[in-house]
């Protein structure tokens, strides 16, 4: 009889259009889930914010069933948060995607000046095995 068992990997990259977007800008990383082998992803972003600013930013998260040739639309995507300025610091979220095989991060600088917000993020990938 088969035994099934689940690995993560960690720390993948997310790779975004514009680690810093200006205002107003919005910032995209793609990320092919089916196409990497894994079953789902945990993502986390860190949102850096400079000191002294009013604004915000707005995390959206689209899919698609095609990798990529449609997406949802960003007004209605599969999941959205928005995340408030702190003082000179860096806010992380982390959110879970199953059962879909392609998503895009889209994330808006809301801020109220240019370039003042900085991004990174990384996935872990969840993958099933049989023995």
């Amino acid at each position: 009889m088969a035994t099934i068992s689940s690995t993560w990997t960690e720390a993948e990259s997310l790779s975004f259009t514009n680690a810093s977007p200006a205002k107003d800008v919005v910032a995209v990383a793609e990320l092919d889930i089916a196409n990497g082998g894994y079953a789902g992803v945990m993502i986390q972003l860190t949102l850096a914010f400079a000191a002294g600013i009013d604004g915000n930013a707005t995390i959206y998260i689209t899919n698609s069933s095609n990798s990529g040739t449609t997406d949802d639309s960003v007004e209605t995507p599969l999941f959205s948060q928005e995340v408030t300025y702190a003082a000179a610091a860096s806010r992380i979220i982390s959110f879970q995607i199953m059962n879909t095989p392609y998503i895009q991060v889209h994330i808006k600088n809301g801020t109220s000046t240019e370039a003042e917000l900085t991004l990174t993020g990384i996935y872990a990938g969840l993958k099933y095995t049989s023995a």
